[in-house]
């Protein structure tokens, strides 16, 4: 008896044709994710200036102490633009300055931070726009870790 070839595909075809459309698709995704974080730098590297002034004026709103700016950006393998620094007297004052920086960097030029932590203690709080990192002390934390001083060769600006 001769036998009937069978119509169905092999199914080592259909997995191989599976495995291509998944690299496929992960190439896709790589490809997308990083043109998103090359759109965000560069769209952050155009309004750097305008972040910092916005987050200057925030923290002044809200009568942060000892502001101090660190410009960072001519120094090789620094880690931001700038440095923006400043101090509270309690930790409601220190939640309240980075709050309101948030919102009003938020509101004025729609730029949300890529990370913020220290909420927890309220002792450090930084609030990390990439290019532009806002640090708020409680005085004596300032005092110990002299962060000023870590990047003296930085360009110093301060805000009375």
């Amino acid at each position: 008896m001769a036998k009937i070839p069978s119509t169905k595909k092999p199914a080592v075809k259909k997995a191989a044709a599976k495995k291509v459309a998944t690299k496929k698709s992960a190439a896709k995704k790589s490809t997308s994710q990083a043109s998103k974080i090359k759109k965000a730098k560069q769209t952050s590297t155009k309004n750097v200036e305008l972040l910092h002034d916005a987050i200057i004026e925030a923290i002044r709103d809200r009568k942060a102490n000892n502001i101090v700016s660190l410009n960072l950006s001519n120094i090789e393998d620094s880690v931001a633009d700038y440095f923006i620094i400043c101090s509270g007297d309690v930790n409601t004052h220190i939640k309240s300055i980075a709050d309101n920086a948030e919102e009003d960097v938020r509101k004025k030029i729609g730029e949300k931070p890529w990370h913020a932590e220290g909420f927890e203690n309220l002792e450090w709080v930084i609030v990390d726009y990439v290019n532009v990192v806002l640090h708020i002390f409680k005085k004596d934390i300032r005092d110990f870790y002299r962060l000023e001083d870590l990047w003296s060769d930085a360009e110093k600006k301060v805000f009375d």
